[in-house]
Order: structure tokens, then C-alpha cells, then sequence
């Protein structure tokens, strides 16, 4: 079974960023996670800001790495809405994105590739049971 991974759309803003040192480890996770055996969950929200945010690619064109991905089903994985329940300290989760991924992360047991510094330390603190991951960490 392929384990499961959801990149929030900072990672992607990233790398299709300046060719900086943030920009070159997101961008390389980013085609680490294409490139193996890993599965990409994606809904339609989320690929909504990865196309409206990470257009104006300059290191990394995601959204043309996600087109051709979504055609791949054995490299994604995708979900019409994320589960409606409550997290736990869910109102500390301020932005309805992180909730969604943090949600979905939660119920298919996928790791999280973020650069959100807030958001990896309310999951640690809170216990929420889902693996973290910060391309841009060292940078």
C-alpha cells in the first residue's frame, strides 16, 4: 500500500518561487513525492490555490506538474470535500485550508508537507496524529 501525502500550498508557492535556497528544497520535495512511491491527495479547493497562487512559476511549474498528475491515478488520490468532524483545538487552526488538510490528513493517515511553522507546532503540541514534514527547514 502507497503511503499518502498532502503538500499545503505555502510548499508549492515556494517552489515555483526565485530560485532561493526555500524555493530549491520545496521545489526538490515536491518532485521527490512525483518522482516515488508515494500517493498525492488532492480536493478541489486545494487545487484551486495552487493554480491561483503558484502561477508565476520562475523555479518549479506546479500547476503544469499537477495537470499532469491528476491524469495519473496511481499518483493521486482525490477527494471531492474534505470529512466534516472536529478536530481537536480545531479553533486554533485559523486558516480553513490547514483545517481541511489537517482533516483530511487525519482520516487517511498522510503526511503533511508544509513550511507553516504555526501550524507544525499546534499539530506536535496538540498530539493530532499526523506526521509533519518542513521542506524548508536548513534553508
Amino acid at each position: 500500500m502507497k503511503s499518502h501525502v498532502i503538500i499545503d500550498e505555502n510548499v508549492a508557492i515556494f517552489a515555483s518561487g526565485p530560485p532561493d535556497r526555500k524555493a530549491i528544497n520545496c521545489a526538490s520535495k515536491i518532485l521527490e513525492i512525483t518522482r516515488g512511491r508515494e500517493k498525492l491527495i488532492l480536493f478541489p479547493d486545494l487545487c484551486k490555490r495552487y493554480s491561483g497562487k503558484a502561477s508565476k512559476s520562475k523555479l518549479l511549474n506546479f500547476p503544469a506538474l499537477l495537470n499532469r498528475l491528476m491524469r495519473d491515478p496511481t499518483k493521486v488520490e482525490w477527494i471531492q470535500e474534505p470529512p466534516d468532524f472536529n478536530l481537536p483545538h480545531e479553533n486554533q487552526i485559523t486558516d480553513d485550508m490547514d483545517k481541511a488538510i489537517v482533516k483530511i490528513a487525519v482520516i487517511k493517515r498522510a503526511k503533511i508537507i508544509t513550511c507553516d511553522e504555526k501550524l507544525i507546532d499546534i499539530i506536535n503540541e496538540k498530539n493530532l496524529d499526523v506526521e509533519v514534514e518542513n521542506p524548508c527547514v536548513n534553508t
